[in-house]
């Protein structure tokens, strides 16, 4: 949906190799998507997906609906809805063990 490349996907566990110049915890990272702008301010969870969103046409009216008073407080709520539960929601959507937080397991079971 980054039709215009706007926006640099890192997985979680490259993240500190980034060298940013901002600091996020490992455990904050595992809970929720996170973005860091060119001036280092750091959006997480539905406000993150706000904000990407105005990056990304498709996600723009999402976006543009979340700015109404009261309704970051709902994104919020669906956000972390949606990821306390993600393991079970992920079945639904196909995704096996690449969906997995744990890279430990990966590694043990290809060796």
């Amino acid at each position: 949906m980054d039709w215009f490349n706007k926006v640099e996907f890192v997985p979680s566990r490259n993240f500190h190799q980034l060298r940013l110049g901002v600091h996020i915890d490992d455990s904050d990272l595992n809970q929720a998507i996170h973005c860091v702008t060119p001036s280092k301010a750091v959006h997480r969870g539905a406000r993150a997906i706000r904000f990407l969103g105005f990056r990304m046409p498709l996600l723009m009216p999402l976006s543009l609906l979340m700015c109404f008073p009261g309704m970051i407080f709902i994104s919020d709520r669906i956000y972390k809805l949606i990821s306390k539960n993600r393991y079970f929601l992920s079945r639904f959507v196909g995704c096996k063990d690449d969906c997995s937080l744990d890279f430990s397991e990966k590694k043990n079971s290809d060796t």
